[in-house]
């Protein structure tokens, strides 16, 4: 996150990369995933705006959290365009983890209905280190 050129609309001079996996995008939901992965960049991005405040750092159980519902809005904008486009009646969209922990949901669930599921495979995911911080100063995520 580093050695990027000042702006405007970059102060900080953040450089950010994320790669993918080659065989986890490109399918019809890979916006979700790609949504989810730039929600913790926006996260880590805020972290270093603030000057590595302990209070902007999120924890992983936040920022999982996050990531999860802007994957929910990103998903469901793919899917009801495809349901318009076939007349569907219903369709059930899921999102995971690695581990494969899943929530499913339907066309008319909200985010608020589904929340309980969303905390539940993050605490699957992550156990009790769900509320300690999900980024630390200096480190390099690694795939």
């Amino acid at each position: 996150m580093a050695n990027g050129n000042k702006s405007a609309d970059n102060p900080t001079g953040q450089n950010i990369n994320v790669t993918f996996n080659p065989n986890a995008v490109g399918g019809m939901y890979s916006g979700g995933l790609v949504a989810h992965e730039g929600s913790h960049v926006a996260d880590g991005s805020d972290w270093v705006k603030s000057g590595f405040s302990r209070s902007m750092n999120p924890t992983s159980s936040q920022t999982e959290f996050n990531a999860y519902h802007v994957q929910f809005n990103v998903t469901n904008v793919i899917r009801d365009a495809f349901v318009a486009a076939w007349g569907m009646t219903s369709y059930t969209n899921t999102m995971g983890t690695p581990h494969g922990y899943q929530v499913q949901w339907g066309l008319k669930d909200t985010f608020k209905m589904i929340t309980p599921g969303v905390q539940q495979m993050i605490n699957q995911e992550y156990g009790t280190e769900s509320t300690k911080p999900a980024f630390t100063k200096g480190s390099v995520l690694q795939p």
